[in-house]
């Protein structure tokens, strides 16, 4: 069977529908939080459909994750916070809303 219980929902892992998000820093994550979106250069397209986008803080792993509900491209100037990089396109994914995840524990914890 291929069918866990994630998050609270059943995950297909043979479906590859979540996109796991790298969160830089500390003020990224607010920025994503605060805006619903997660946004990345790097992106393949054949990649998609995504259901779901989780966000992996260096350190922390994934402490939250959203239902995608929009897909685009945008140029760094109309996203939130400031950016050197203003001119360049990035991938957008829009979310539903952030969900705080639950911490997966291993049988060998106490």
């Amino acid at each position: 069977m291929s069918r866990y219980l994630l998050f609270g929902v059943y995950v297909d892992w043979n479906k590859r529908d979540v996109m796991i998000g790298l969160v830089t820093d500390s003020d990224h994550l607010q920025l994503f939080l605060k805006s619903k979106l997660y946004w990345t250069r790097r992106f393949d397209k054949v990649n998609l459909p995504i259901r779901y986008v989780a966000l992996y803080e260096k350190g922390s792993g994934i402490r939250y994750y959203g239902e995608l509900i929009s897909y685009g491209q945008r140029k760094r100037s109309q996203l939130p916070g400031a950016s050197k990089h203003s001119s360049k396109d990035y991938h957008v994914f829009e979310v539903l809303q952030w969900l705080k995840s639950f911490k997966l524990r291993n049988n060998s914890e106490k």
